[in-house]
């Protein structure tokens, strides 16, 4: 039996309750309970009361405070309140995802032993993406304590019950994008964001709250370092490197942040926190070398909170987010204009279509100089900060906001983002499941058009990628759905005699139907090329690009039961006398010669490669693996290549133009020792014989 998606998560919320019921009771710190511990018990209580003199101060001291509390819950497990404390210090901090099995407990030990545990515990399961339960919880601790709660925690519940619901149709029809946090070597334990891809694209700056060394004193106020902006930068095989923090001329000694690069990457927008923040300028005098930043303008800083910065019309337009008197909420964009002596006019708020009584924050414009995004946990957020974009129109005026949905977005703060400059990647910075605490840098990777059962993205950075595709494999999540395999196929595509990349072609055929599923050019920078295929099927790769040769691959995942990787970096050679290629989309009946009509797609490629190049003569020569003796082979392998030719001729060919050898096995490829090394053998090649 099948239940709806919806009950099954209401059914966890009953048996949440009833759980919280039948289960054990709270066991308190007294003597009767521990009658032979009382060392311990001392030491437990003495625990407990350092970390409520410190939970008392405020959620920056929260980390020490849990410290103290883990001791004693080490000691006694089972006291409900003291699993509430430490699930609100970790659910406050950098330890949401660790938060939630302590205030369960908390709840099941003792549903009322806090006023606010089952309003703790709705907070986590929204963070979680458990909607339904959430929803009860908030429903049910609004009943509950209806005559006790402030009008101000009424909206909030209000506001938080209509995010659950957003939540549950953005969950309903995910956004096919693959997300990856971008790991442990630029991501700390503290908060890492904002995000900025500079125009080369294989360097990210970003800003970040973790320690400069291991003198640096914690802000008790906010739990978290002085943030300070930072580069990191790809090594050859496209990994990141260490992060590095940048110079003394861009970080002072309080608050920076890096918040925007000029389209050129010479200038870098910076957040500091001097004056009550402003948005500051520094331009790079030599490679990795930046001046002192200066201040952008009096006319855009004022004596309130300006923070982030993005531009437009070759920077002569910014967009930039302040919480001064004129805005709607809390924190509004603004924008403003270079004018004719070359200063910063007074900035404009967006207005009330964009701009909410909530919070906007975090605002990039796309390079097409109309798509505005950022931030808000006002529109139709499903919780915390969501991403948004919004585009002018005909009229010049801005449209409703768009919510970019799951997986971009979570129930969790979602920010900062940033898009590399051929728009197949973005940087986002999130606190979500998984991460490695508080905000993470992820990579948002948006996949070309979908072809039934393949897609196809070219990037630089494959890494992480795959192995969410690994992972994941886009299937459809379904009780009666056969799980389906990927394979992911990668490397670089190059001119074999000078190794430089090529801006190349590449073709996955189904070689059952000889359809096209996936037509696309590879990255014309570096070479690089991705493919991910389902199992089910037997793909034909072709490489090609104009003055070389074809390259061909046979990608057979009819039989596939799992999932795997393959690196294939391929050389292609140019049209000239001597130059060779295999066609291993070439296929015979067994023991015939008689050619299948899955090699149809590869046919019809050399037919079109010798109307290209009238001139060249070439030879078909047939080969085959040891199995059967040397004259079966070569007239086999003969009567095979004369098929090809045969075809050809039929096509409109001139014979004159072709050649055709029957090699048998006298010229092996791999070894024939084993089934894959015999499958290789046996194939089909091409050969230009004269130019």
């Amino acid at each position: 039996m099948i239940m709806r998606k919806s009950n099954v998560i209401s059914y966890c919320f009953l048996f949440l309750i009833a759980s919280a019921s039948f289960a054990q009771e709270s066991i308190p710190f007294d003597k009767k309970d521990f009658p032979d511990q009382e060392k311990e018990l001392r030491a437990a209580k003495k625990n407990i009361r350092k970390g409520d003199r410190l939970f008392k101060k405020g959620y920056g001291y929260y980390p020490q405070a849990v410290e103290y509390y883990m001791e004693a819950q080490s000691f006694n497990p089972d006291n409900a309140l003291l699993n509430f404390k430490i699930g609100e210090c970790l659910f406050q901090t950098y330890g949401k995802d660790k938060a939630g099995q302590y205030l369960k407990r908390s709840f099941m030990l003792d549903s009322l032993v806090h006023p606010e545990v089952m309003l703790k515990l709705g907070k986590y399961y929204h963070f979680c993406g458990k909607f339904d339960t959430a929803i009860s919880l908030f429903k049910s601790y609004k009943q509950k304590y209806s005559d006790k709660i402030s009008s101000e925690t009424e909206i909030m519940l209000t506001k938080r019950i209509m995010e659950c619901k957003h939540g549950k149709q953005f969950y309903d029809a995910p956004l096919h994008v693959f997300i990856d946090n971008s790991g442990s070597v630029v991501n700390s334990k503290y908060d890492d964001y904002s995000p900025v891809a500079a125009p080369e694209g294989d360097t990210l700056y970003f800003t970040s709250r973790r320690p400069e060394d291991e003198k640096a004193n914690i802000r008790k106020d906010v739990y978290g370092f002085n943030e300070h902006g930072y580069k990191v930068a790809t090594n050859d095989s496209g990994n990141w490197m260490q992060p590095v923090k940048m110079g003394k001329s861009i970080n002072c000694e309080d608050h920076n942040g890096i918040i925007g690069i000029s389209e050129d990457g010479e200038t870098i927008y910076i957040y500091s926190s001097e004056n009550g923040g402003d948005i500051c300028y520094s331009e790079q005098k030599r490679k990795g070398k930046w001046s002192r930043p200066d201040n952008l303008s009096k006319r855009i800083n004022t004596k309130y909170h300006e923070a982030y910065a993005s531009f437009s019309d070759k920077g002569h337009k910014l967009f930039y987010v302040s919480d001064k008197p004129d805005t709607y909420g809390k924190h509004d964009i603004f924008d403003s204009r270079i004018d004719k002596k070359g200063k910063w006019k007074k900035g404009v708020n967006l207005g009330p279509v964009v701009n909410t009584v909530y919070d906007e924050t975090a605002v990039y414009m796309h390079p097409d100089g109309k798509t505005l995004y950022f931030s808000s946990t006002g529109h139709n957020s499903m919780g915390g900060y969501d991403i948004f974009k919004t585009h002018i129109d005909k009229t010049g005026e801005w449209c409703k906001p768009e919510n970019l949905g799951y997986p971009i977005n979570t129930p969790g703060d979602d920010l900062f983002i940033s898009f590399t400059e051929n728009g197949n990647k973005a940087y986002i910075a999130s606190e979500r499941l998984g991460g490695y605490g508080g905000q993470d840098i992820y990579e948002v990777t948006f996949p070309g058009e979908e072809k039934q059962v393949i897609n196809t993205v070219v990037m630089n950075q494959v890494n992480a990628y795959e192995q969410n595709l690994l992972q994941d494999a886009y299937s459809e999540p379904a009780a009666d759905i056969e799980k389906t395999f990927i394979t992911v196929m990668k490397g670089i595509i190059f001119d074999a005699n000078t190794k430089y990349p090529l801006h190349a072609s590449v073709i996955i055929t189904d070689n059952q139907t000889n359809e096209i599923l996936a037509d696309f050019k590879n990255d014309s920078a570096s070479g690089s090329y991705l493919v991910k295929l389902k199992s089910g099927k037997n793909y034909g790769l072709t490489i090609q690009a104009d003055g070389y040769l074809f390259y061909s691959e046979n990608i057979d995942l009819t039989e596939e039961t799992k999932a795997k990787s393959i690196e294939k970096n391929i050389g292609l050679r140019k049209v000239e006398k001597g130059m060779h290629i295999v066609l291993r989309n070439i296929f015979f009946d067994t023991d015939k010669a008689t050619l299948r009509d899955a090699s149809r797609a590869e046919l019809n490629r050399l037919f079109k490669i010798m109307q290209e190049y009238p001139n060249i003569r070439v030879e078909i020569s047939g080969h085959t693996d040891n199995v059967g003796s040397e004259e079966y082979n070569k007239k086999l392998s003969e009567r095979r290549a004369k098929a090809v030719v045969d075809y050809l001729v039929g096509k409109g060919i001139n014979k004159d133009r072709l050649e055709y050898i029957g090699l048998g096995f006298d010229q092996p490829i791999a070894t024939n020792q084993t089934e894959e090394g015999r499958q290789k053998n046996r194939r089909t090649e091409f050969k230009v014989i004269s130019d």
